[in-house]
């Protein structure tokens, strides 16, 4: 495939100025050609236009190929310059060569294949002149950000040669300290280092290669004072850099979080006391309706008295469901919850609680089911009720988000040694499922059963 350039070919001679874009033509290249025979007309359209390559006649009318290339790179122009001329002369080519041009072709050598050389040279070097201008701007905008950065910041970023003396100092930290650059740049690192947040031993073991993080006081005021080795490229370390962040609004804030925790911790022992507190306290008057409630429903009733004496026993039962759930979290939050530990059979227990949701589970046409481990005992030591708990509630919740095929409570051995065995129980439904960011939400603290010579197994989580 031709490549495509553009070209611009300055010669007074006509008869030259047609043999040069016809070489260009032949060259393989797809050329975008402008011709001018002057060089007032030439100039002006070099530096008006971007041009790949710029092909000029060294011996213009009353003007030179050589007074061309300063006029043209002193007022910004960046595409490469071949020279053309009809002096064979070395000591001419070296002198265009020196003043900018890229190439020199004398013109009883002009062909395709000679001017075609000339212009990916030429096409190469501006490809690379382009390349290193655009790492140069982006150098001088990174280090402008850089310093517009360390300006505006609380830090200061210093720098040690491997001979302890200063090279760089900057940063708006240098009022706090009451330094200048020139204050400190030039000046050994025994001489300075009192009156700057390091340590004269923290600087040696960064210019042994030592890249670490110190904290320090001075002048009332905290700093951060994070040391980096500076690697030299061929082998060891030419010295090492250092970023001090004053942190004392940090620390003041830290401190202020600090108290706001033990606040807060200890209104939350009062709320958990209280909640307790109330949750007996609620439950006693219950148990009493309860209670009283089955003593009359032992009296003669009429059929609406009867009805109404089962509405507030049910009443009575769902409110206390709901107050021991409360007692349970209050617990738990205060770190007063307890547990069983007594011997009971795990696969009658989770046949039972299943049994609980058949007939809710058959309005929705969904199958209960329960795959226990066949290498799992049945009897565990523990405590049944808590389990019982997780389990109506993990299961409970599959059934009311499944709308139909069926819902698993799988229970199989992770690990086991001599002492304990590790099982897990899954529940596994086909509804919509639950958010990995929410499960979290349903992993409930009942987890512990205690081993016994049964089984010598310990339920430690749940999948």
């Amino acid at each position: 495939m031709e490549q495509k350039i553009t070209a611009l070919i300055i010669d007074d001679d006509q008869v030259d100025l047609l043999a040069i874009k016809r070489a260009i033509k032949l060259s393989g290249f797809n050329a975008e050609i402008v011709l001018h025979n002057s060089y007032d007309d030439g100039i002006t359209e070099a530096l008006s236009t971007e041009f790949d390559c710029i092909f000029v006649d060294y011996n213009l009318h009353g003007d030179n190929g050589l007074k061309f290339i300063n006029e043209y790179i002193n007022k910004g122009g960046t595409a490469p310059i071949i020279v053309i001329t009809s002096q064979g002369d070395e000591r001419l080519a070296v002198e265009v060569m020196k003043a900018g041009a890229c190439d020199y072709i004398s013109k009883s050598l002009i062909n395709a294949e000679t001017v075609g050389k000339s212009i990916r040279f030429a096409t190469q070097l501006k490809s690379n002149n382009s390349n290193t201008t655009k790492i140069e701007r982006a150098l001088i905008e990174t280090e402008q950000k850089l310093n517009a950065v360390i300006a505006k910041s609380p830090i200061l970023l210093f720098s040690i040669d491997e001979g302890g003396m200063f090279t760089l100092f900057k940063g708006m930290a240098m009022d706090q300290l009451g330094l200048t650059e020139g204050d400190v740049l030039g000046k050994s690192v025994f001489e300075i280092y009192s009156k700057l947040p390091v340590k004269l031993q923290d600087l040696k073991n960064a210019l042994l290669g030592k890249e670490f993080t110190q904290y320090c006081e001075f002048n009332n005021r905290h700093f951060e004072v994070h040391y980096i080795p500076v690697k030299r490229a061929g082998g060891g370390f030419a010295g090492a850099m250092g970023i001090v962040t004053d942190v004392t609004g940090h620390k003041e804030h830290e401190k202020e979080l600090k108290n706001q925790v033990i606040l807060a911790a200890e209104t939350q022992k009062i709320k958990e006391n209280f909640l307790a507190s109330m949750s007996h306290e609620i439950r006693t008057p219950i148990h009493g309706i309860i209670s009283l409630s089955k003593i009359v429903s032992r009296t003669e009733l009429n059929k609406e008295q009867n009805n109404y004496l089962n509405a507030i026993k049910k009443s009575a039962d769902n409110l206390l469901v709901i107050i021991n759930d409360i007692l349970d979290i209050s617990k738990m939050d205060s770190e007063k919850m307890t547990f069983e530990n007594i011997c009971f059979n795990m696969r009658e227990l989770l046949t039972t609680v299943l049994e609980l949701f058949k007939a809710r589970a058959a309005e929705k046409n969904i199958s209960v089911l329960l795959d226990y481990d066949k290498s799992l005992p049945d009897l565990f030591k523990g405590d049944p009720v808590r389990l019982s708990q997780i389990i109506n509630n993990i299961v409970g919740n599959a059934i009311k988000f499944t709308e139909k095929g069926s819902v698993t409570l799988q229970l199989k051995t992770v690990d086991s040694n001599n002492d304990c065995s590790v099982i897990s129980f899954k529940v596994i439904d086909t509804g919509i499922g639950i958010p990995q960011n929410k499960l979290p939400k349903f992993l409930i603290p009942f987890r512990r059963l205690v081993p016994t010579q049964h089984a010598n197994m310990v339920v430690q989580d749940w999948a």
